[in-house]
């Protein structure tokens, strides 16, 4: 009997676990969760951890929604009743019923607050940032959404597998662009335009598919720039010859100085002197160059005896580390987005890549591969995450500890510990459907972005 009792106790509480359950709100502020038993016009009775109970439907806090159809149809009043494949909705033209498959979108706009003195309800609406930054306490964690009001393009500098929407104007701090059609858009980095890039990112929704509870998203495009500053490195590493100077300086306002003010005497013949070289070097370097010379008028190599001005010295052309190039970048992305429990906004992953092509330059292609994660925390903020395989990308400390015009008379090696794999992560907010700004922690370097969309 004993163990009859206790299996059926087991049973009960996995129901409780696995069963579809459901908060509710009431006017007062009480909030009960627990599974709908029975329901009828006026009363729900709800399975919760305190056992079964009645709630008068009077009492639980009403909720205005604005549904957007996949059709294109748009619906706004507060719901009435939920199944598992319908839901109905009271709106100004009576009751209507819903099919969730044709939801292409579904956000809370409003809550029930107080009865006015006429007998109608006041609606208060979700809040905004000016309300957290202002009363100091408000947040929209509560509220209703299956999609955010920021749905991603780009996750950071990698696309997502959605395009702007038709007749959309795109500007951020890194690039603009617009939308052509509903899957078709073009953008670019304007950034470059400082120094002659003239570049294009068209980019073509292949196919989408879904409502509100799971969206499918592919998208090709290509990138071409007209004069590309790599931003990817590679190692090189080889020998070179230098010239080895030996001398003295003479004392200020010696006779045997040429200006009479002050020389260098070489006390030895120059010598060349092989030597290694190595280095992350940004794509399309030729690597360490050997430097020119700056000798003094009639300087001789061989000579012992002669005073000059100054001593022989190095010479660069560092105007040759400006090396920009013309590329082309074939690239490819696919989102899976689906919505979270409770009408809590979505969760999409994206997995992409690209490959990029240097012109008339016989270099190997450059690829990159990752996963993109984005997270509706509420209807205006989301949080973005990405990692990325990519052998030719070095964080903003590696490419200056591991780029060094020092010399060595051993080989140099390639670090060890050059990690191709790399994490980020930042946040979207929102402050509307045209306005949001962001910001990213970066291994390479912290950077805000501010966009503004307008249809």
């Amino acid at each position: 009997m004993k163990t009859g009792i206790y299996f059926y106790c087991i049973a009960a509480a996995l129901s409780f676990l696995f069963a579809d359950t459901k908060t509710f709100t009431l006017t007062d502020g009480t909030v009960i969760t627990g599974t709908v038993l029975s329901e009828t016009d006026s009363s729900l009775v709800i399975n919760s951890q305190f056992g079964v109970i009645t709630i008068d439907k009077s009492q639980l806090v009403k909720k205005k929604f604005s549904i957007t159809l996949s059709s294109g149809e748009k619906l706004i009043g507060t719901k009435i009743s939920e199944g598992e494949h319908i839901l109905i909705l009271n709106t100004q033209m009576g009751s209507i019923t819903i099919q969730k498959k044709d939801i292409a979108r579904i956000t809370e706009i409003g809550k029930e607050t107080v009865i006015s003195s006429a007998g109608g309800t006041a609606y208060r609406r979700p809040y905004s940032l000016m309300d957290f930054l202002i009363s100091g306490g408000a947040s929209m964690k509560d509220t209703d959404f299956s999609l955010g009001e920021e749905q991603l393009i780009d996750l950071f500098f990698d696309p997502t597998g959605y395009t702007l929407p038709r007749s959309t104007l795109y500007l951020s701090g890194l690039s603009f662009g617009f939308g052509v059609t509903d899957k078709f858009q073009i953008t670019t980095k304007w950034g470059g335009f400082f120094w002659g890039d003239m570049n294009l990112r068209p980019k073509i929704k292949i196919f989408e598919s879904g409502n509100w509870e799971k969206q499918h998203a592919f998208s090709v495009g290509a990138h071409y720039h007209s004069r590309w500053n790599p931003n990817k490195y590679e190692w090189k590493s080889g020998i070179t010859t230098i010239k080895q100077f030996t001398g003295s300086f003479g004392e200020y306002g010696s006779d045997n100085c040429p200006s009479g003010i002050y020389c260098w005497q070489q006390t030895a013949p120059a010598k060349d002197d092989t030597m290694h070289w190595g280095g992350f070097y940004k794509i399309g370097s030729k690597g360490y160059e050997t430097p020119a010379y700056d000798y003094p008028s009639n300087y001789n190599a061989e000579s012992t005896e002669v005073f000059y001005d100054y001593q022989p010295s190095e010479s660069y052309d560092y105007s040759s580390n400006d090396n920009f190039l013309q590329m082309i970048e074939i690239f490819g992305a696919y989102t899976y987005s689906t919505a979270r429990a409770g009408l809590r906004g979505r969760i999409s992953h994206t997995l992409g890549g690209h490959v990029q092509k240097i012109i008339d330059n016989d270099e190997n292609a450059l690829y990159r591969a990752y996963y993109g994660l984005d997270v509706d925390i509420n209807p205006k903020l989301k949080m973005i995450g990405e990692v990325f395989y990519d052998p030719y990308f070095l964080e903003y400390w590696q490419s200056n500890e591991y780029h060094s015009e020092k010399l060595s008379a051993t080989a140099i090696e390639k670090p060890a510990d050059v990690n191709p794999l790399h994490f980020d992560f930042g946040f979207m907010y929102a402050l509307n459907e045209t306005f949001r700004f962001g910001a990213a922690f970066s291994k390479t370097f912290h950077w805000i972005l501010l966009e503004i969309l307008n249809n």
